[in-house]
This record gives structure tokens, C-alpha cells and sequence, in this order.
């Protein structure tokens, strides 16, 4: 069950595979892995406030791998996406103390920056990025996220929901 979860979850197929983890959750509630994808599918379903416990659970239950460095990009994108800037700030910060080469947590923590008034620390931030990991994985993991975040600096996930 949990490969076919993956399966559909590869294929953007969020609500197969968020039924497949719910069942899987409730058996293994533990599992920080399962936490982790099933946070997943309810971000790619633009349910940031329900992934934001789960993917705070499978950090705090240990999780491990690309996905512990994914959950503080994610968990972070969540926070803000919904306007909870310096709680996502901290994430951000967090996660760059464990992954400090981490292009996308850098570019999604100069967002942050940039919606809690801070331009001039958001814009050197980016500068950096941009001289120093033009090509960095990271950045073209998150590319179609930060492309829209690009057009829309100012705005929450409540504010989003027409686009």
C-alpha cells in the first residue's frame, strides 16, 4: 500500500495517495515517513494548515534522508504560505544550520524576509544565491513554486486561492 501511495503521489495523483497514507497514519501514527508524505499530499492539495502538523511530527519523530531536508523546505513554504511569517522564519532558520548549502530553504527564507518588512536582508539574500547556486538542485526542485511566488510576493494562501 505504501509503494502505491508513493505512486500516485509522484504522479500528483494527492487525494489517492492522501487516502492510502490516512490508513497507513492511523496503523503506524509513528512512522515518520508515513507523516511525511501524508503532510505531502495535503500541501500539493493546497491544505497547508493541515500538512503543518505532519510535517512538524515527522521532523519530530526523527525523520531522515532528502525528505528531513524536504519537511523544513516544506513545513517552512507551509507556514508562510498561510501568513504565519515568523514561525516559517524560524524553520528557515533552522533548517539552514543543518543544511546550510539548502538553495531553496535560502531563497524561500529572503520570501520570508521580504513579507515580514525586511527588504534589504530578503534582496542581499537572494543576491547571494543568485552569484553563488544559480544551478543549484534544490532550486529546480522547488522551481514551480518559487516561480509563482515571484508574482506573488504579498499574498497568503487566502489571497491565492483564485489563481
Amino acid at each position: 500500500m505504501f509503494r502505491e501511495a508513493i505512486t500516485h503521489l509522484d504522479h500528483g495523483e494527492y487525494k489517492k495517495a492522501q487516502t492510502l497514507l490516512l490508513t497507513l497514519v492511523k496503523e503506524k501514527p509513528n512512522e515518520a515517513e508515513l507523516q511525511f508524505y501524508l503532510a505531502s499530499t495535503y500541501d500539493g492539495l493546497g491544505q497547508e494548515t493541515e500538512a503543518i502538523p505532519h510535517y512538524q511530527q515527522a521532523i519530530e519523530l526523527g525523520l531522515t534522508g532528502v525528505n528531513y531536508e524536504k519537511a523544513y523546505v516544506q513545513l517552512g513554504s507551509s507556514l508562510r504560505c498561510i501568513g504565519k511569517y515568523a514561525e516559517a522564519e524560524k524553520i528557515f532558520h533552522s533548517g539552514l544550520k543543518e543544511f546550510p548549502k539548502n538553495a531553496a530553504l535560502s531563497v524561500f527564507l529572503a520570501i520570508t524576509e521580504y513579507n515580514l518588512g525586511y527588504t534589504r536582508q530578503s534582496t542581499q539574500r537572494l543576491l547571494t544565491v543568485l552569484m553563488e547556486e544559480p544551478t543549484n538542485e534544490w532550486l529546480q526542485t522547488y522551481k514551480k513554486a518559487l516561480t509563482f511566488y515571484a508574482a506573488h510576493l504579498d499574498e497568503t494562501w487566502t489571497d491565492t486561492s483564485d489563481t
